[in-house]
C-alpha cells in the first residue's frame, strides 16, 4: 500500500475580497518535509513546512490539518487527469483531529512561519493500493472573519 502526494494549491470556495490580485490566495502553504514518503503500515506521517501571509492584513488562528483522498488513482490515465484538475478542485477530506494538527496564533503581512505536526496512520482512511492525494489545508481568520472552508491547501510534488 503506497500513498503519494500531488500538489493542490488554490482558493477553496468563495471568500472575502482580499487586497491581492484576483485568484491569489491570502495565505501560502509550502510543505518542506513529508516523512515517510510512502504510507506506513503503522506509525505516524510527519509533515513540516511554512505558511506565508501574502495579504495586507494580519491573519489569526491558522489551523493546519492534513487531507487525503478517499479513493486511489491506479492508472496512468487517472494520474494524468489529476494533474489537469483545476486548482480549486476538492480532492480530499480533512483529517480534523486537533491532536493531529498545528495552529499558528498570528501571522502579520509578509511574514513566514514554520509548522509541523504528525498524523497517526490510523487516522488516514486508506485501504486500497494506489496513489492518493495527501496534503495540508490551512483555515484562518482574516478581516472577513472565519468559516469552515480552507483558505489554502498544498501538497508536495506538483
Amino acid at each position: 500500500m503506497a500513498a503519494a502526494a500531488l500538489t493542490q494549491l488554490g482558493p477553496l470556495g468563495t471568500g472575502p475580497a482580499y487586497a491581492l490580485e484576483e485568484g491569489v490566495d491570502p495565505l501560502e502553504v509550502n510543505i518542506s518535509s513529508l516523512s515517510p514518503g510512502v504510507l506506513p503500515q503503522r506509525g505516524p506521517i510527519r509533515i513540516a513546512g511554512t505558511v506565508t501571509n501574502r495579504d495586507e492584513v494580519t491573519w489569526t488562528t491558522i489551523n493546519l490539518y492534513s487531507f487525503v483522498s478517499s479513493t486511489p488513482m491506479t492508472t496512468a490515465e487517472e494520474l494524468a487527469a489529476a494533474g489537469e484538475l483545476p486548482e480549486e478542485s476538492t480532492v480530499g477530506e480533512r483529517v480534523a483531529d486537533p491532536e493531529s494538527s498545528d495552529t499558528i496564533a498570528e501571522i502579520a503581512p509578509g511574514d513566514t512561519i514554520p509548522f509541523s505536526f504528525s498524523v497517526p496512520r490510523a487516522q488516514i482512511p486508506v485501504s486500497e493500493p494506489g496513489v492518493y492525494w495527501f496534503g495540508v489545508q490551512a483555515l484562518g481568520q482574516g478581516d472577513a472573519g472565519r468559516d469552515l472552508v480552507a483558505d489554502v491547501r498544498a501538497a508536495p510534488g506538483r
